[in-house]
């Protein structure tokens, strides 16, 4: 499975290693959004908050760091190299 955030993969992996050791934080955040067996009546979802950055105007750091609950002042600036956690298994992020 390839996780794209705005034009661009930033986490790579087989299905069972995103869905239980997920490691960029748009690939926490979509997990959490999403329902996870019953809810009960009026629970809420997590939301991603704010707004895709406009495409043809991407930042120059990641993409994300604008929405990312985890952001450093370098994502802001530094675009993210792929790094290899295991045969397989890549992903986008400076905090990795």
């Amino acid at each position: 499975i390839a996780v794209m955030y705005a034009g661009r993969i930033v986490e790579e992996g087989d299905a069972a290693t995103l869905l239980r050791a997920p490691r960029h934080p748009y690939t926490l955040a979509l997990l959490k959004s999403r329902a996870s067996g019953a809810l009960p009546k009026g629970t809420r979802l997590e939301t991603i908050a704010g707004s895709p950055p406009d495409l043809t105007d991407l930042p120059p750091g990641c993409a994300f760091a604008d929405r990312c609950r985890m952001v450093q002042d370098v994502c802001k600036t530094d675009r993210p190299e792929v790094r290899w956690l295991a045969a397989g298994h890549s992903v986008r992020c400076v905090r990795v």
